[in-house]
């Protein structure tokens, strides 16, 4: 009985190693995806005020394995320049009839929390009367994973020019998957021989 239950504890921690972490973006298939998001306040949870000036969800895109962003930001006469992770915003279009336009980043994961920064700057008549505001401050992306969904196997026009990046990135992914299997096997393999000793002492 004994052996039973610690078959099932080591089996369920196999379950647990080997799929217990979260999806990364280089998981998905080539491919165009929408994901929600929210903006939160630097290094707090709750929502940013800028979380109103972008349009939900975004577009992933997934492309030779690397992950794209792209977002809409709306009142784009008052957000002059966007962050995330200290990349600038690279302009795919600008539509002046709708105070919107649509920017590209690329991104290593999306896993995490992505910090960014929104220089915003006011100088016009608000609610019939004149305001200004300028002002630069820190904001955190984060993307909901639970919310992506594919919107076509090819991949949508990726305008950025980035540099190719250092290989060990690349094979980050691959690393983790193989560490979380040689625990598994070790795990078994450990297993195994706990069974083995106990039923030998009971002969």
């Amino acid at each position: 009985m004994l052996a039973k239950k610690l078959v099932f504890i080591l089996f369920t921690a196999i379950l647990f190693l080997t799929f217990n972490f979260n999806v990364s973006a280089k998981d998905l298939e080539t491919g165009t995806y929408s994901v929600d998001y929210t903006v939160l306040k630097e290094g707090e949870s709750s929502t940013s005020i800028a979380n109103d000036y972008f349009i939900k969800p975004a577009k992933l895109i997934i492309k030779d394995t690397k992950p794209y962003i792209e977002i809409i930001i709306g009142k784009s006469n008052w957000t002059k320049k966007v962050t995330i992770n200290k990349s600038k915003e690279y302009l795919v279009s600008d539509n002046a009839d709708k105070d919107q336009r649509t920017v590209q980043f690329a991104l290593k994961d999306i896993s995490e929390k992505q910090q960014g920064t929104v220089d915003v700057y006011i100088d016009e008549e608000v609610d019939g009367e004149d305001f200004l505001y300028d002002n630069s401050y820190g904001i955190q992306f984060v993307f909901k994973e639970e919310s992506i969904k594919k919107l076509s196997s090819t991949p949508d026009e990726v305008k950025i020019e980035v540099k190719k990046e250092n290989k060990k990135n690349e094979t980050t992914f691959a690393m983790r998957g193989l560490a979380y299997g040689l625990i598994a096997v070790v795990v078994l393999v450990f297993a195994l021989v706990i069974i083995r000793r106990m039923r030998g002492r009971k002969k």
